[in-house]
């Protein structure tokens, strides 16, 4: 048993020497890489000056699957990387409480407030500010997967996009028109039993593209949901969009979506990347994040969301 430990284990170290950092192995060549959707948004790549203690670290706010709410993203992108979890530790101190963040053995930064819960965030937030002037930081755009209404975006379909998202719609069969005009890249099925064929064929290919079906009743949502799945998939549905169409996406780690975005500069129509130390207000995140804790706590905001349940 000892010496299977053994053998595991400098298995394991070796592995580990042969992999670099991905600061390493995915840098890009040039001080700037060019957007593929918008010139304006390129990513400016400057020299960083601190060098990482967690090089293989991606910071990755995305979608609430991994993470996107509160500063549970951080918690996240440590667990997909090589380091594991972040762990919290409460001071012995009553006011303020005070409050520690751990990871391999180390005291990575600390907060306080009046309760443990502001006291964590407020250690997570100044160990997200010091890690931004040392690694890479992806975060998904507001106006991507937006569940209140019908994406702007969708009304004209970039081609070039289509490594990110496709358009899929199921032709009505009276013949009329969908209500919106959609222009460009636009795969059309004739039947659902097609549309199924093509989720699954999408499966075949190796595209990781988000997927946009549209004209699809709420009766034949539940099998859309079981064939993508089968793809590995998660789709939920489309608001704001006619019959309630279906949205679904492969859930990507940070280190996936860093190679997308490093192959077509750095800016998609759904995520932005952040070099080490580039300009991004961790104040404004804060003050976001915030903002959006005080709005969850609202009877405006619970009606709404009973609203939508009862559409749905």
């Amino acid at each position: 048993m000892k010496r299977t430990q053994t053998v595991a284990t400098v298995a394991n170290q070796q592995s580990t020497e042969m992999k670099p950092p991905v600061s390493e192995s995915l840098r890009p060549v040039s001080t700037s890489i060019q957007s593929a959707s918008d010139p304006s948004q390129s990513v400016k790549i400057s020299e960083n000056e601190h060098k990482s203690e967690f090089p293989d670290l991606i910071i990755f706010k995305g979608f609430s699957k991994f993470g996107g709410k509160g500063t549970q993203f951080l918690k996240r992108s440590f667990l997909d990387s090589p380091y594991g979890s972040l762990t919290t530790v409460k001071e012995k101190s009553e006011n303020p409480i005070k409050v520690s963040v751990w990871a391999c053995g180390k005291r990575l930064a600390e907060g306080q407030g009046p309760t443990q819960t502001e006291a964590e965030h407020d250690a997570m937030y100044s160990l997200l500010a010091k890690l931004r002037t040392t690694n890479y930081y992806i975060e998904l755009k507001d106006n991507y997967n937006t569940r209140k209404r019908f994406p702007d975006y969708l009304l004209t379909v970039d081609p070039s996009q289509s490594h990110i998202y496709k358009v899929v719609y199921l032709r009505r069969e009276d013949g009329s028109p969908f209500p919106y005009d959609i222009q460009g890249a636009v795969d059309y099925v004739s039947s659902f039993a097609e549309l199924s064929i093509y989720i699954k064929n999408l499966g075949n290919t190796g595209s990781k593209a988000d997927l946009f079906i549209l004209n699809i009743d709420k009766s034949q949502r539940p099998e859309i949901y079981k064939v993508c799945s089968e793809i590995g998939m998660k789709a939920r549905p489309l608001l704001g969009c006619s019959n309630r169409g279906v949205v679904a996406e492969y859930l990507l780690t940070g280190r996936e979506v860093f190679q997308q975005l490093i192959s077509c500069g750095g800016d998609t129509i759904k995520y932005h990347l952040y070099p080490p130390g580039s300009e991004c207000s961790i104040i404004a995140v804060k003050e976001k994040d915030d903002e959006l804790a005080r709005h969850l706590s609202t009877e405006k905001w619970s009606a709404e969301q009973l609203r939508i349940r009862k559409r749905v």
